[in-house]
């Protein structure tokens, strides 16, 4: 029998680290994670799909085409993203498809996990300061996000 791990990479927990640097040197463990994750039909169901066009027996089959002894699935997605993503629903998917998998979660302090979200947000092209970042509304956040993306 086949001893499934999940990784819900949480948002700035160093996750792209251990996806890039540590999990692949895991002995005897089947990585399943990017861009496969994104990319694949079957993955990305389970993460956006509407329940209407998501069918829990596809993952099963996939997964279960992989001969190996353990598998460790990690996508920073599975815990979902503030705007867009119903955490709820992925997390009852993956529960649905691996009633018997291991959670693997890492957690992050507080103020360093604000700190590198703001950052982050810098990036993209936030211009607030930080109080405004804290107290920074959905709707504004939506509108940031379709000012990236449509400049």
């Amino acid at each position: 029998m086949t001893r499934t791990f999940i990784h819900v990479g949480l948002p700035k927990t160093a996750t792209t680290f251990l996806q890039d640097k540590i999990f692949p040197r895991l002995n005897n463990t089947t990585l399943i994670s990017r861009p496969y994750t994104q990319q694949s039909k079957t993955f990305n169901q389970l993460q956006y799909a509407d329940d209407c066009y998501y069918d829990p027996e596809e993952i099963k089959k996939e997964i279960g085409k992989i001969a190996a002894s353990k598998i460790l699935i990690s996508d920073e997605i599975f815990c979902g993203t503030n705007l867009t993503i119903n955490r709820t629903l992925i997390v009852r998917r993956l529960k649905q498809a691996f009633p018997q998998a291991e959670i693997i979660i890492f957690l992050r302090g507080q103020q360093s996990l604000l700190m590198s979200s703001y950052n982050q947000a810098v990036k993209m092209g936030y211009t607030g300061n930080i109080k405004k970042y804290i107290w920074y509304s959905k709707k504004n956040i939506l509108t940031m996000i379709i000012k990236m993306i449509y400049p």
